[in-house]
Order: C-alpha cells, then structure tokens, then sequence
C-alpha cells in the first residue's frame, strides 16, 4: 500500500482548511463565527455561489459570503491559514481583487461595488507582534485621521497571540480553533466540535477529501520531479545546450509519467479502502486520467484479495 503523507479523514481538525470549509458550509455556525470575531449581530448570511464556494482544491479560495446587518450588505471571505504564509499581505490583496471582480457585472458601476472584507485565521503570528488581531484599511500616510474610504477591510487573527487586545470569547475561540478540547462549557464551541465530529464519518466528506489529496499529491509530484530533472539535468550537461534541452526534456516526461503512474495507483488502492465496486474504481480512473489503458491499469493495481 502507497505511504500517505497526510492525515487521514478522522484526524482533521477545525485548523485544516478542507474541514474548516466543511463545517463553515452551515450557515448557522458561519453566522456564529463571525459574530463572535467581530462583535456584531447578523441577520442572516448567504452563499452567492455555493457550488464554487466550497469546493475544495489546493488552490481554492476561502469561503466566499454575503452577511445582511440591519440596512447594509457587505461581502465577505473568510479563510484559514494553518501554514506558514510568508506573503499574506499579498495573499489578502488577492483575495480582495476576487471578492470585487465576483461581486460587479460587466457594465455596472463601480458605485454598485459592496463594502467587503478579507478575514484570516491563521495558527501562527504573521508579524510577531502578539495581538490576536491585525486590522488593515486604507489610511493616509501624511494624516493618519485620513481613510481612502474604499470599503475594504482585512482582518488577520492569530491563535498566537499573546497580548490582552481582544474580548474573552475571541481568544477562547482561536484557543479552540488550536485545540478541540478547549470547548469547556461553550455551547456554540461545542456545536462546532460536534459537527466535525459528524463530519468525520461523512462517507461524502471522506470521498471528496481523497481525492483532493490526489490532486494537491499530482501537483506535488510533478513539481518536484520538475525540479529534480532541471537541476539534475543542468549539473551534468553544464555549457552543453544540445544535451540540456534533450536531457531536460526527455527526463520531465519521464518524471511525469511516473508521477501519474503512482496517483493511478493511489487512486485505485484508496477506492478499495472505501469500499467501491471495480466498477465503479474504473468510471473514476476514467474520469481523472481518461479511457486509455483504464482496464489495464486496473487490473493492475486492484487487489483481489481485499
């Protein structure tokens, strides 16, 4: 059996981004989220595009939202960082392009565009400052009593910190986000941990995270074998241009070739543990990599005696 390196269904936690977007999918524990972060009452929220919101890829956005307070909309996005992020100011930026261009049609007026904001939950401190929270707007340099204006906020909590900046049930919650069991009592903190226990034994849930993983696993094999055959490549045909271009290309395709071979395997073993027919493991070699050699593979791989 292929060594995963990741963890498996049953051992995420709120701080991983694929059951953080799982749980946030509840409206009910969305909406209570917020109100605890921020300190305000919502009357109700919505999922402007909920078939893209929550899909989860390595590359995917974070939960993308519109919350009503009484006379106003504002758009919001919410993501964890549970990695190291060494360009989260330009991560946020990115965010806040994608919230403005999702929320204007073509033709419409930048008038029309809803006060937005950009929130991180991040494990770590990204500016080793100690607070729980870093918020950002649009200000003057020259008079700090100056605002652009613009409607646009971001919001980077952190699990980390250590100053007394934030309410009580902020800091209780970020503990929470770190560690399970540091609930208590907390009624709200206990729904939560509740539906990720639910979560967990979500038989959907398990199937949509496997096969995340091999794709965030497809994009890990093939940069790193792009990287190895690169420098690999360049070390032995140094002032040789003919043989690095020859080497250069016929060693990646090589590289990918293996890298797609292992994730058809992995695919197919991780179909067995679930439970799936032959069938059924065919139809989503099928769908991933195409018809050619399916059978082959298959036969290849399945094993009979499981």
């Amino acid at each position: 059996m292929a060594q995963r390196n990741y963890k498996s269904y049953e051992e995420l936690q709120f701080a991983d981004d694929f059951m953080f977007k799982r749980v946030m999918a509840d409206p009910e524990i969305c909406k209570g989220v917020l109100e605890r972060l921020l300190g305000i009452q919502i009357e109700h929220i919505s999922y402007p595009e909920t078939e893209k919101i929550f899909e989860n890829a390595p590359d995917s956005r974070g939960i993308r939202l519109d919350v009503y307070l009484t006379g106003d909309s504002t758009k919001y996005d919410i993501e964890m960082q549970a990695k190291l992020q060494t360009a989260i100011g330009k991560r946020s930026r990115y965010y806040q392009s994608s919230v403005d261009l999702d929320a204007i049609g073509k033709g419409d007026s930048f008038l029309d565009l809803n006060d937005s904001m950009i929130i991180f939950i991040c494990t770590f401190d990204p500016f080793h400052a100690g607070l729980h929270r870093y918020t950002f707007r649009q200000q003057c340099e020259e008079s700090s009593d100056i605002y652009l204006q613009d409607g646009t906020s971001k919001i980077i909590f952190n699990t980390q910190g250590t100053q007394n900046d934030v309410a009580p049930e902020v800091i209780h919650f970020l503990k929470f986000v770190e560690n399970l069991d540091a609930a208590g009592n907390d009624e709200f903190l206990l729904s939560i941990r509740n539906k990720i226990k639910a979560e967990r034994m979500s038989i959907e849930g398990r199937q949509e995270y496997t096969m995340f993983q091999m794709v965030y696993n497809d994009m890990l094999i093939e940069g790193k074998e792009l990287g190895r055959t690169e420098g690999r490549t360049e070390g032995l045909a140094e002032g040789r241009t003919e043989g690095l271009a020859e080497g250069r290309t016929e060693g990646l395709a090589e590289g990918r070739a293996e890298g797609i071979e292992t994730a058809k395997k992995v695919l197919i073993e991780t179909c067995q543990e679930l439970g799936l027919s032959k069938e059924n493991a065919k139809k989503k070699l099928v769908e991933k990599f195409g018809p050619e050699n399916a059978e082959e593979t298959l036969n290849r791989y399945w094993k009979s005696d499981l």
